[in-house]
């Protein structure tokens, strides 16, 4: 027969229970609660950033000590960032009626989220996003962001932006270019009376990294060093690079069902991009639209691809996913090439310059004219391949794939 319980039992079980559901109720208060010892007692404290004053120019925090209890403690200050909250708005309210601006405004995070979304309708890459919101959380202060954008000062964009345009000049350059967007859309909006970066001319340009073109020596050693690893799966990935041209984030998205290995055809459809939210590599869009090709391959790079894909399991779609069946962060790649660019005695280069390669010995080799490399490399129109390689003469588009066939053999 189960034991009765006592009034005193039952009212121990109900308490135990209210304070459990409010532990998980206050979970993000208790993050800033700390146990501490005063007089040989156990007390509890918190300590918080609450906001920034506009008006003072100095963060807010929230101090308290001697609660008897965490619970107590994280109640007390579930209440007291609701005061912070309402003083806070008061005092940007005040600021922006005192300065004549408009009487409603948005944070600039809030404004950099809207914009954000005005994007992803409007079918701009996932890479391209998480590149933004990267920026934004590297690159700008918790002060800044929680700002309102009206009372932002242009001594205080022009502060940020001279500091990466003297340590970092290709930071300054994508940071300016977003922050110019998200201006554009607030005044847009109607939400600043003035664009202060209408007028502002961005960061200097430094020269940009030469590219490094590797020799026919360096070429050769590398191929050595490829076809003798013991990674099949290597093997076949810089193959791929080397004869193509391709970039590697299109290599590591190629699936069966973008080898046609009976027309020796690799149709370039799709991208691999690391999603900052999900922590993983995930398929996205090409480039551009002028990155989706079909592109002729060699007769040995098929044989290659095909002995590849029949060890492969029968499960397996993608061409290339790691031990956990996921796709490879373009970026995992660079390590690979570093160590085979030092087993080959090789200068240093990156995966990139695999392609500058490519390019260039087509330019040297004087047998395609310039429309043929932009097709069969991707680029979006003729000029972003002239702005790096000149002049070419005329052949057949599938002349290209063989000639870099013979030229690593």
């Amino acid at each position: 027969m189960p034991k009765i319980k006592t009034n005193a039992e039952r009212m121990k079980e109900k308490i135990e229970k209210e304070n459990l559901k409010l532990m998980q109720e206050y979970s993000e208060e208790l993050k800033s609660v700390t146990e501490y010892t005063f007089w040989g007692k156990t007390h509890y404290k918190y300590s918080i950033y609450a906001y920034y004053n506009s008006f003072t120019k100095k963060r807010v925090y929230l101090k308290k000590a001697k609660f008897k209890t965490s619970l107590e403690a994280a109640m007390h200050l579930r209440n007291e960032l609701k005061k912070a909250n309402k003083e806070k708005e008061k005092i940007e309210k005040s600021l922006l009626k005192k300065s004549g601006k408009y009487s409603y405004s948005y944070e600039f995070n809030r404004i950099f989220n809207e914009v954000i979304e005005e994007k992803k309708e409007k079918g701009l890459k996932i890479s391209t996003i998480q590149k933004y919101k990267a920026l934004v959380k590297n690159h700008l202060s918790d002060d800044f962001k929680n700002k309102y954008i009206n009372l932002i000062e242009p001594s205080e964009l022009d502060d940020i932006l001279v500091s990466y345009e003297i340590h970092k000049n290709g930071i300054a350059k994508q940071l300016f270019s977003f922050l110019s967007e998200t201006y554009k859309f607030a005044f847009r909006k109607g939400l600043i009376e003035n664009n202060h970066l209408l007028n502002y001319r961005g960061p200097k340009r430094d020269q940009k990294r030469a590219p490094v073109i590797l020799s026919d020596k360096e070429l050769r050693a590398i191929e050595t060093i490829i076809n003798n690893h013991q990674d099949i799966f290597k093997k076949v990935y810089f193959n791929i690079l080397l004869n193509t041209g391709m970039r590697k984030s299109e290599a590591l998205a190629l699936s069966r069902k973008s080898i046609d290995l009976d027309n020796k055809i690799i149709h370039i459809t799709n991208s691999v991009t690391y999603d900052e939210e999900t922590n993983k590599a995930i398929l996205s869009s090409c480039k551009t639209k002028a990155s989706e090709r079909q592109i002729p391959i060699s007769t040995t790079l098929t044989d290659l691809i095909r002995e590849y894909i029949e060890e492969l399991p029968a499960e397996q779609d993608m061409l290339f996913k790691n031990k956990n069946n996921e796709l490879y962060r373009p970026t995992y790649v660079n390590g690979w090439f570093k160590t085979i660019l030092k087993q080959a005695n090789c200068q240093k280069a990156t995966v990139h310059d695999i392609r500058h390669t490519f390019i260039t010995r087509l330019h040297q080799s004087k047998q395609f004219d310039i429309k043929q490399i932009q097709r069969y490399v991707g680029h979006s129109n003729t000029a972003v391949t002239l702005n790096t390689y000149i002049h070419l003469n005329a052949t057949s588009l599938v002349e290209v794939s063989d000639f870099m066939n013979e030229l690593t053999a």
